[in-house]
C-alpha cells in the first residue's frame, strides 16, 4: 500500500511496491520532491513507549453468547497447541493431536472436533456452519483420525475421515466430504457438497479425480502424521525458553498460562 501511495502521490520510479525507509532511493532530480514529514511518518514517535509487557493473544477463547451452556475448547493434555494458534468455542483436540502457529479453529454454533494424532498446520482456518446444512448436516467440521492437513487451508462444515492427506492451500466448503484413505494435491478446491471416494487422489479448482492411491501411500499417511505428533513434542517443550516476560509479569501480580485444565 505504501509502494501505491508513492506511486501514486509522488510520481517515483525505481520504488519498490512495499520500501523499507532504509531502502528509499529517489533520482537526483526528484529528491526535492521527497519530503523528510512522509519519512517519519513510517517510524513510531520517539515519544511512544511499548508497556505492555505481556501479549493479550489467547489460545483459548470461551462463547457464551446465546447459549444455555457455555462453550470452550476442549484439550487433551497430550495434544499440542502452539501458542500462536486460537481455538474459540465448542471445539474438540484429540490426544496427541497437534495445531500448528497461526491456525484458528472457530465453534461458534455446533462442533468442531480434531481427532486422535491428527495434525493442523500453519495459517490454516476451520470453522463450522451457523446453521444447519441440510437434515442430516448440523453443521459441524470433523476431522478423523491420523490426518494431515497442511498450510493455508480452508475448512468449513466439512469431514474427514480417518487417515487422509490434505494439502496445502485447500478449500474444503460447506458439506464437502472427503472418505477415508485418500488425498487432496496442493491447491485442491472442492464444491459444496462434494464428496471424494475413499482411496482416491484429487486435484485442481474445480477438484476433478487424478488416479487411485496407492497402498504405500495410505500407510505413509499414518505415518506422516504420527511423526507429525513426535516434533510437536519438542516444540511443547519449548515455549517459554526464549522469554521471561512471564516472569516480570507474575512479579506485577498479573496471572500467565493457566494450572488446570481450563481457567474458568
Amino acid at each position: 500500500m505504501i509502494g501505491r501511495v508513492l506511486k501514486r502521490s509522488r510520481r517515483l520510479r525505481g520504488v519498490p511496491k512495499s520500501p523499507h525507509p532504509t531502502l528509499l532511493k529517489v533520482h537526483e532530480k526528484e529528491q526535492g520532491k521527497y519530503s523528510q514529514w512522509f519519512l517519519e511518518d513510517l517510524l513510531p514517535p520517539p515519544e511512544v513507549k511499548y508497556v505492555d509487557h505481556v501479549n493479550k493473544h489467547q489460545r483459548f477463547v470461551r462463547f457464551d453468547h446465546g447459549h444455555a451452556q457455555k462453550q470452550y475448547p476442549r484439550v487433551h493434555n497430550s495434544a499440542f497447541v502452539a501458542p500462536s494458534a486460537t481455538l474459540c468455542g465448542d471445539v474438540e483436540i484429540w490426544n496427541k493431536a497437534n495445531i500448528w502457529y497461526g491456525v484458528v479453529i472457530k465453534s461458534e454454533t455446533t462442533l468442531v472436533r480434531i481427532g486422535y494424532c491428527s495434525n493442523i498446520q500453519d495459517g490454516t482456518t476451520i470453522k463450522d456452519s451457523p446453521e444447519e446444512i441440510n437434515h442430516d448436516h448440523d453443521g459441524s467440521t470433523i476431522v478423523g483420525h491420523h490426518v494431515t492437513v497442511g498450510h493455508n487451508c480452508i475448512l468449513e462444515s466439512c469431514t474427514i475421515e480417518d487417515q487422509c492427506l490434505i494439502g496445502m492451500n485447500c478449500v474444503l466448503p460447506e458439506g464437502s466430504y472427503v472418505e477415508s484413505g485418500s488425498m487432496l494435491a496442493a491447491g485442491t478446491v472442492l464444491e459444496k457438497n462434494q464428496r471424494i471416494p475413499s482411496g482416491q487422489v484429487w486435484g485442481g479448482s474445480p477438484a476433478r479425480y487424478i488416479r487411485d492411491v496407492v497402498v504405500e501411500e495410505q500407510d505413509s499417511f499414518k505415518e506422516g502424521a504420527e511423526n507429525y505428533y513426535r516434533n510437536s513434542l519438542n516444540h511443547k517443550d519449548e515455549f517459554y525458553l526464549e522469554s521471561d516476560a512471564y516472569k516480570q509479569a507474575e512479579k506485577e501480580g498479573i496471572k500467565i498460562g493457566y494450572k488446570e485444565a481450563f481457567p474458568w
